[in-house]
């Protein structure tokens, strides 16, 4: 199966053993779990926790209950590249080798639902429903790369549009977008310096295409946003 936060040097995630000495407890996940009522257990661990190194053995395949946790990988210079941001109903973890593809790290406090990977797959071979929904939220993932792909040709403002117009929706948020994730973070997403995403926001506020009150972004003209995400796929 395919692969699928805030300054490292001022927030240094912890060892992946921290994850794995977290507390359990018996708590529901947000509405839309893969899982069933008998999997509803819930690991915790807090905000700049490391869950897996790349590399390390796949033990485990997680889902996000409550809380945002970000994918990342190293270039060999040291660049630091985060390949997702997993949100509630988000599974990773999932990969086509016997190892992680990549470093998992808790951006916010977390809790995460937590399956073997035999218990996994057994649901996809038994449970039609769970692999219908899986089936629709792997091809989601693979428009939101296939839409980033593109974008790698695109303006700052161009990719910032996109990016909080693909949040607003994985959120189910009409126009309020509460960003849990630092412009460090954004910009290790999109490709671009904090430097370079905070003049792009202070742009699309001059514009008139959104409003900030520190963590939260009012989107006053989606269609707007729209138009500007799309623009580079159009040349």
């Amino acid at each position: 199966m395919i692969q699928h936060a805030v300054n490292l040097a001022a927030n240094r995630p912890r060892s992946s053993s921290d994850f794995s000495s977290g507390r359990c407890e018996r708590h529901p996940p947000e509405g839309g779990s893969f899982g069933t009522a008998s999997t509803r257990q819930i690991s915790l661990t807090s905000a700049g926790n490391t869950i897996y190194r790349e590399g390390e053995p796949c033990r485990a395949i997680f889902q996000v209950a409550h809380g945002l946790a970000r994918t990342v990988k190293h270039t060999s210079q040291g660049r630091r590249i985060i390949q997702s941001f997993c949100m509630p109903n988000d599974i990773f973890g999932m990969s086509c080798t016997s190892t992680y593809m990549a470093t998992a790290e808790a951006v916010s406090d977390l809790h995460l639902m937590k399956f073997e990977p035999g218990q996994f797959d057994s649901w996809l071979h038994n449970d039609g429903t769970f692999a219908r929904q899986l089936c629709t939220w792997l091809v989601r993932n693979s428009e939101r790369v296939e839409q980033l792909r593109l974008l790698a040709r695109g303006t700052s403002i161009e990719k910032l549009s996109y990016f909080l117009l693909d949040l607003a929706e994985r959120m189910s948020a009409r126009t309020r977008v509460e960003l849990q994730m630092s412009r460090y973070d954004i910009g290790d997403y999109l490709g671009l310096s904090s430097e370079t995403v905070s003049r792009a926001f202070t742009s699309l506020r001059a514009r008139g295409y959104i409003c900030t009150d520190g963590h939260i972004v009012y989107l006053r003209n989606k269609s707007g946003l729209q138009q500007l995400s799309m623009a580079c796929s159009t040349r």
